[in-house]
């Protein structure tokens, strides 16, 4: 039972991504929203990272011993670090959108000691975001604070990253390679200069499947992998998705040891950490609602899931986010979007549906900046630096630099290369490790075309597609 199910769950892996490289090939000229027009075609891209592949079939890997691994594994994270930071307080601007929401209220909260607004009551998820900028301001008011714990959050990623492949593949060097492409696309990356739930949230899944990657787990084991997965939860739902996975595929293995009359004491584990892991999301949450004396207004709906779908359906922006959406669940509550999304969805043919959902496909992968600078008024206060560092970097990373072009080019090209790869995960063992990853990615890919599209959503999840290029070209090597 548990192959044929694993076999189902990787050919509805190998159908999606199928889709998607083939998308990303012939869609790539067609208009859809957020639309970044590269000088190198998706075609070309791809087709060197297929002889990039053939490439690392025929090189020879060679060992490194675990002290030399830990020292360059050291050097890497200080490098990086500083990397962000220079980067980070020389093109640093504030930014609107959510993000300028989150300042205004943790300065509102700081003059009246408490937090009511219909922003917070609409969207209940921004509290713990909101909690960790009351937290860090009451450390210090100065901003750079700020900016250094959202550049160690994501160097810390970027780390277990790194030991992450270090576990499942055993091999020092494959592990370090993993660098080249969380330097391109994480050390380098602009986002780093905005604290908000893609960057802190990038932590949660790579530390859950770090954590998940330990063969002889406990219940301690258990508690923590559990417990991390309640609290990114309370920070962006989309984090969540990993640890669905691991249940959907833990779930599998407890009914097949069932059949098969083995012990199942694991799974014992699995159901007292889940419990916990509810009643700590429970208890965090209310904690920090006390703290912040957080009154929600009572007449007015959090936003659910209809609200999202119905948004993910909106042909306007072709499931991107909508005021007029955001208006009318406001006004008129959540119940009204189940007849949008049935309207939506009927109005249109078959063909406009699949070219629909396949546009919003476009939307989510076919950038590899990850929407930088797509959200609105993003950059609202730029800070008045001159210095030539800094007039170097923001001709790379602001849209009206000469060398922006350069910067959307690089990152689609290591982008595309994580992307063509991963279609070797179609070949890799069945063993619960991988198929996780497989579930987790096929999860991911199919909430961002049901729901609210946005490549963003995908920036914190990055470090597992990079486990998942690396680990897929490593399995391809070795034949197994």
């Amino acid at each position: 039972m548990k192959n044929k199910l694993y076999k189902i769950i990787k050919n509805i892996f190998i159908f999606i991504w199928l889709i998607l490289i083939i998308t990303m090939i012939f869609l790539e000229k067609y208009n859809y929203p957020n639309k970044i027009n590269h000088l190198i075609p998706n075609i070309i891209i791809i087709l060197i990272s297929l002889l990039i592949i053939i490439f690392i079939k025929k090189i020879k890997i060679k060992k490194i011993s675990n002290k030399k691994f830990n020292i360059l594994l050291l050097v890497l994270f200080i490098i990086t670090f500083t990397i962000q930071m220079i980067i980070t307080t020389n093109i640093y601007f504030k930014t609107g959108w959510d993000v300028e929401v989150i300042e205004l209220y943790k300065d509102v909260f700081f003059k009246s000691n408490e937090v009511k607004n219909i922003y917070m009551t609409i969207y209940p998820n921004n509290i713990l975001i909101l909690f960790i900028y009351v937290i860090i301001n009451t450390i210090s008011k100065n901003y750079l604070i700020m900016l250094i714990f959202n550049n160690l959050i994501v160097s810390i990623s970027s780390l277990l990253t790194c030991l992450t492949i270090k576990r499942i593949t055993k091999n020092n060097v494959v592990s370090l390679l993993s660098y080249i492409f969380i330097i391109p696309l994480i050390t380098l990356s602009p986002w780093n200069t905005i604290t908000y739930t893609d960057t802190l949230g990038m932590l949660f899944p790579i530390l859950v499947l770090f954590l998940y990657c330990n063969k002889n787990k406990k219940l301690h084991n258990w508690l923590l992998i559990t417990i991390i997965s309640f609290i990114s939860l309370l920070l962006k739902p989309t984090l969540f998705i990993i640890y669905i996975a691991i249940f959907i595929i833990e779930t599998i293995n407890f009914i097949n040891r069932l059949l098969l009359h083995k012990k199942t004491k694991e799974y014992k584990y699995i159901i007292i950490s889940l419990i916990v892991g509810i009643l700590s999301n429970l208890l965090i949450s209310t904690g920090i609602k006390s703290y912040l004396n957080y009154e929600p207004f009572y007449n007015i709906e959090s936003f659910n899931m209809l609200h999202y779908i119905a948004m993910g359906q909106n042909d306007k922006t072709n499931g991107i986010y909508n005021k007029e959406d955001v208006y009318e669940t406001l006004y008129k509550g959540n119940d009204i979007n189940k007849e949008k999304i049935i309207s939506r969805i009927t109005n249109r043919s078959f063909i406009s549906n699949i070219i629909f959902h396949l546009k919003k496909l476009m939307i989510n992968y076919n950038d590899g900046t990850f929407a930088w600078t797509k959200e609105g008024d993003f950059f609202k206060e730029v800070k008045n630096n001159n210095s030539k560092l800094s007039i170097l970097l923001k001709d790379y990373y602001y849209p009206n630099g000469k060398q922006y072009k350069l910067f959307t080019q690089i990152t689609q090209i290591f982008w595309i290369i994580i992307i063509t790869s991963i279609f070797l995960l179609y070949f890799v063992k069945n063993n619960k490790r991988n198929i996780v990853i497989i579930t987790t990615i096929v999860g991911i890919t199919l909430f961002l075309v049901i729901f609210e599209a946005r490549a963003r959503y995908l920036y914190c999840y990055l470090p597992i597609y990079i486990v998942a290029s690396i680990i897929s070209m490593y399995r391809f090597k070795k034949n197994n």
